[in-house]
């Protein structure tokens, strides 16, 4: 046994079923049912769909704020050099 599988073992034994990984992605996958490889390949496409979206909605804000911050820092920058 690795411990892995212990860890995977005494979560199963102390956490409700409503806790367990396979109701949660059955909850937050539509159409994802689990121990079936058709179920398997969807959830994989359908968490790689929403990582890419959650990257394309985040990273640009992100970027946005992230230079509005770095601007004056610059600018101090260069005052102390002149």
């Amino acid at each position: 046994m690795t411990p892995h599988s212990i860890t995977r073992t005494i979560y199963g034994l102390l956490a409700p079923p409503a806790l367990h990984a396979s109701q949660f992605l059955e909850m937050i996958l539509p159409g994802f049912h689990w121990l079936s490889f058709g179920s398997f390949l969807l959830g994989l496409v359908e968490t790689f769909l929403y990582g890419a979206y959650l990257g394309l909605v985040f990273v640009p804000i992100h970027n946005f704020y992230l230079g509005r911050l770095e601007r004056p820092q610059k600018q101090s920058v260069q005052k102390m050099a002149a």
